[in-house]
C-alpha cells in the first residue's frame, strides 16, 4: 500500500491527496523526517519508525500554518486539491 493511501485510509488525514497519479503536481507531499517526500511514490511500510508530517499537522493553537494559508487563498488547481479537507 502506498504512504498516500495508508494515510487517507487507514489513519483518516485526509489532507494528503492523490492529485495526478504521476507524481507531478505535489498534492500528495508530507514531511518525512523534516523533508519533503511525496507520498504516492513510497510505501506506507518505508515509513515504518520515521516521523511523518502532514498538511493536517501543521497548524498550531487553531491557527493555520503559512502553508496552508497558502493552499487556501491560492487559486492554482493543484494547490486547491491538496487543501485539508
Amino acid at each position: 500500500m502506498l504512504l498516500v493511501h495508508y494515510l487517507r485510509e487507514v489513519l483518516a488525514l485526509t489532507g494528503t491527496h492523490v492529485g495526478c497519479e504521476t507524481s507531478i503536481c505535489g498534492a500528495c507531499t508530507v514531511l518525512i523526517d523534516g523533508l519533503a517526500v511525496k507520498s504516492c511514490t513510497m510505501f506506507a511500510v518505508q515509513a515504518d519508525g520515521v516521523n511523518i508530517t502532514t498538511i493536517e499537522g501543521l497548524a498550531a493553537n487553531a491557527n493555520l500554518h503559512p502553508m496552508q494559508e497558502g493552499f487556501w487563498e491560492s487559486t492554482d488547481c493543484s494547490a486547491a486539491i491538496a487543501r485539508p479537507e
